[in-house]
């Protein structure tokens, strides 16, 4: 199961801005994604 965040609103903070604003997050989502359909595995995305 995977998560979507409002990563805009979190940046806003301080301490949050730096570990949320990775694009490196983004790019895991995108590969799990496509290596779960790849091999039939059905990926739950919460929002």
């Amino acid at each position: 199961m995977l998560e979507n965040l409002n990563v805009a609103d979190m940046a806003r903070s301080r301490h949050l801005a730096r570990s949320f604003s990775d694009a490196a997050k983004g790019e895991l989502s995108r590969q799990l994604l496509y290596n779960a359909t790849r091999h039939g595995v059905e990926v739950r995305v919460a929002d």
